[in-house]
Formats: C-alpha cells, structure tokens, sequence
C-alpha cells in the first residue's frame, strides 16, 4: 500500500487552505486537551485576583466586577474553582481587551485558549460546524 499523499487527499475532500486554518487547527487542539478545573475558589481569593486585575487595568473596573460578582455568587452557590458568567467586551481598538483577557488568565492560574476572531472569515470554528 502507498503512502497517501496529504495534500492531494484534502483536496480531493474539498479542503482549502483558507489563511485561518491554522488558528481553526490551534482551536480544535486547545479544545481537545483537557483542563482542570482550578482558579481561586474562595471569595478572598477572588477579591485579591480582581483587586490585581483592576490596578493593572482600571478602564475595565465594570468587567472585573461583573466576573467578580458572578464568581463570588457561584462559590455562593458551591463551586469548587472559579467560574463566573461570560461577558462581552465592546471597545475601541487598542483599549486592552486581549490585555485583560490574558491578565485574568496568569492572575486566576486559568488556562487560556487564544482565538484571533479578527483573521476568522466565519464563525463556524466556534460553533463547532468546521468540516475539520
């Protein structure tokens, strides 16, 4: 049996070499390792991580205390790690958005999965309808 030829394959499947493949591939990976459940889980542990949070960034104060309040309801409610609501940030470029992602990340001990939307032609990456 001859080895199959990768390249060839895909096409004859209908596979494109769209520019964001890469970060749809990166997507998928980060999606299939698994992650624990970790983060502070006690409400001086969240108190500490949004007081972090907010002296590095100030102009997300209303962000870090929507996560907060969500946080501190779900260890309300019994939850061992950290877990709050998603949120949407809307902003001008350059305002820190991805800054702030990344610092509640490293400041939460949180594992982050970076996905670039602005390079992305559709959403099917997130809705999980890639054909790959």
């Amino acid at each position: 049996m001859e080895p199959v030829d990768q390249t060839a394959h895909e096409s004859r499947r209908g596979a494109d070499n769209r520019p964001d493949r890469y970060t749809v591939n990166r997507l998928i990976n980060g999606l299939s390792e698994v992650k624990s459940l970790k983060g502070p889980a006690a409400s001086d542990g969240v108190d500490q991580m949004a007081a972090t949070l907010f002296a590095e960034a100030p102009n997300f104060a209303p962000a870090i205390q929507a996560i907060r309040t969500s946080a501190m309801t779900s260890i309300s409610h019994g939850a061992g790690w950290l877990q709050f609501k998603p949120i949407i940030i809307q902003s001008d470029t350059g305002a820190g958005k991805t800054l702030i992602v990344h610092k509640l990340a490293e400041h939460s001990g949180l594992p982050l999965l970076y996905l670039d939307c602005a390079s992305m032609n559709n959403l099917t990456p997130i809705l999980g309808q890639d054909s790959s």
